[in-house]
This record gives structure tokens, sequence and C-alpha cells, in this order.
């Protein structure tokens, strides 16, 4: 997993090559991380397309799973929006891609797996790999900025210099909008942009299935006494329990949140669609 400087985020090593794409996603951490809870964090909400959600997605092409954390081409594209969505969607995408590509090129080592005698040497070199692969890109990009990132930047520097409805007053909306059992669950969005109650959401950083906060916690009955009122709220939220992961199970493996994640990048992309399309092309 990497962004568009190939800056490595995510890196899985280790599986048989002789184990398919399926496989290797299913004993990845990060998969089982997201299916049980523990990541990402559901306390940064984004809207998008007027939806807000809490969950991380990436990009993936169409053999992958239909998970809500995933955004998948449509695999049949028939109107312009559809067809201006799968072409990001491919072109971002191909930033992986060309992660593989600088790595074989800049370390001969990763070609040749064969070498390690045991699966742990094999991961010990291939993390090797990626922190000298970060830091070179941060030694060669040094003060470069990929675009998504000058753009958040200049989006503070506006945010700072508009005073009172800045950077600090925003916070503090936030921080508002975290207690008002209206508001969203979190304060900031996902991709460090707006709060969730802004429409822009972020294109390929994440994505999820959450919604704003209901005025009573799941599994609360409507006049129950505040003592069990807060151990539900408790039981329920609190990270590591056994209804956290059944819940941030369901909410991972619903197939209909991934077809309306679709739908939302495909409006919101076609908005936007000069603006996002130019860096590859227009």
């Amino acid at each position: 997993m990497c962004d568009e400087s190939t800056y490595i985020y995510h890196f899985y090593i280790g599986c048989a090559g002789s184990q398919n794409v399926i496989n290797v996603l299913r004993t990845s951490p990060l998969y089982h991380n997201i299916v049980s809870g523990a990541w990402p964090p559901r306390d940064k909400p984004f809207t998008l397309h007027g939806r807000t959600r809490t969950l991380l997605y990436y990009l993936s092409d169409g053999i992958y799973p239909r998970f809500p954390f995933f955004a998948t081409p449509h695999p049949q594209a028939m109107t312009r929006k559809q067809l201006t969505y799968n072409r990001l969607q491919k072109a971002v995408r191909k930033n992986v891609e060309r992660l593989y590509a600088v790595l074989a090129c800049r370390f001969n080592i990763i070609m040749r797996p064969a070498r390690f005698e045991t699966v742990g040497a094999l991961r010990r070199a291939g993390t090797a790999v990626a922190i000298l692969h970060n830091m070179n890109m941060r030694e060669d990009k040094n003060g470069y900025l990929a675009q998504r990132r000058m753009a958040a930047a200049h989006q503070i520097d506006a945010d700072v210099a508009g005073g009172e409805r800045g950077l600090l007053g925003a916070a503090a909306q936030n921080e508002a909008a975290a207690g008002d059992d209206q508001g969203p669950i979190g304060g900031a969005a996902a991709d460090g942009g707006a709060a969730a109650a802004n429409d822009q959401g972020p294109i390929d950083g994440a994505a999820a299935d959450g919604g704003a906060a209901a005025d009573a916690p799941a599994g609360v009955l409507p006049g129950a006494v505040p003592a069990m009122h807060v151990h539900v709220q408790g039981l329920v939220n609190a990270e590591g329990t056994l209804l956290h992961s059944l819940a941030a199970r369901v909410q991972a493996l619903d197939e209909n949140e991934h077809e309306m994640l679709r739908e939302d990048l495909t409006e919101h992309i076609w908005v936007d669609r000069r603006d996002l399309l130019q860096p590859y092309g227009g």
C-alpha cells in the first residue's frame, strides 16, 4: 500500500508464491485488523457525496472481494460517470504497480527470494527494502509534496489565514460536533481535511460505512436505567471486546456498502472530474 509518490505505508511479505491474491489477502494482518475492528480508528469520519463514513477504503482491481473497504472499478461501465470513475481509479491504482518496478530496479535482492533459507529471513529482507525505499523517497524528494498533500497544505494555510474560521476554529467546531448527539462520531475528516459536515471526501485515501451517531448506542432500549446505559455503551464501543469485533466484522464484510461506496465515489469524481483527471492527462 503506497501513495502517488510510491511512499510505502503497508508491506506484507512472507506468503508462498503458489498462493493467489485472495489467499494472500486472507492471511494479511491488515485484513484481519480491519475485520476485527483494530484498524482503522472509527473516530475520523468523513463525508463522501453526502454520506458520512468511518471505514478507510483502498483501491483494488475487480478480482478482489466486494468488501466495503475496497473501491473496485465498475465491471461493466456504461455511462460517462462510470467510465470516468474507472479511468481515474485505474490511473491512481497504477501507483502500486509502479512501486513494484521501482523496488525491482533499486534493490536487486528482492528479485531473488530463493536465496533466503527461512521465511523470517525473507521478511527481514523485505522490511529492510521497504525502509530503505522510504528513506530514499524522503531524501530524493526533500521539500517535494505529492499533489494531494500539497493541496491539503494549501488548505491549511488558507484556514490559518482565515482567522477565526481558520484551523483553530475548525478544531473547536470538531470538538463541538463530537459532543453533540446528532453530530458525527469524530472530528476531522479521514484525509486530514475539514470536518465531516464538509461534502468533499477523499479520493483514494479512505472510506467507510458509518454515519452519524445515534441518540442511544446499539443494544440500549429506550428507558433503560443510566447504569445499564453506560455499561452497555462501554461494552459495545470498547475496542477489543467481542461485540466490538463482531460489529466491525459485519461492517467490513457488507457487500451492499461496497456498491454504495462505488456509487458515491463515482458521483464525487464526476463533479470534480476536470481537476482530478488533469494530472493523468486530462
